[in-house]
């Protein structure tokens, strides 16, 4: 949570420099994405850049939620199309959050290639024995591009 607070107020200062905890954080150090998990999504709310990111994940659900990144080959079929396909390929987790409780925040740091796609998945199973991911609780984004913002369902 110190983090989560260090982050915030690296944001939100508007002087160059923010102070956190008596130490000097520059402004333009990574940029933060927030992405909210809910029943059964993920919703970011602006394009992810390439280079240091740090993502903030908050779970603003009902359920316990996690967010594991992926990075998606090029002939990938969509993310969500693979969930629900008869064949199914590996993929390696890069970074995430582990279950969060509702109401509960988490954050990591990456480094993510301009142009490349990535996969957010939630693997929790839900109440009635499903798994989030296939309820929809998966979305991808290729970094550094304008038009990676999660539709609305």
């Amino acid at each position: 949570m110190a983090a989560l607070a260090a982050v915030a107020s690296a944001c939100s200062s508007t002087s160059g420099v923010a102070e956190s905890k008596g130490h000097s954080v520059p402004e333009s150090g990574p940029e933060v994405v927030v992405v909210s998990m809910s029943e059964y999504r993920f919703d970011f709310d602006r394009p992810i850049p390439a280079g240091r990111v740090i993502f903030v994940v908050r779970n603003v659900g009902r359920e316990d939620h996690k967010l594991t990144l992926v990075p998606l080959p090029e002939d990938f079929p969509p993310l969500d199309a693979q969930l629900h396909g008869s064949e199914r390929r590996v993929l390696a987790p890069y970074a995430g959050v582990p279950d969060r409780r509702p109401d509960q925040d988490g954050a990591f740091a990456v480094d993510l290639v301009e142009g490349r796609r990535y996969g957010m998945i939630c693997n929790l199973s839900t109440p009635s024995g499903g798994v989030h991911a296939l309820e929809g609780m998966n979305a991808e984004f290729r970094a550094g591009t304008a038009s990676n913002v999660k539709d609305p369902k």
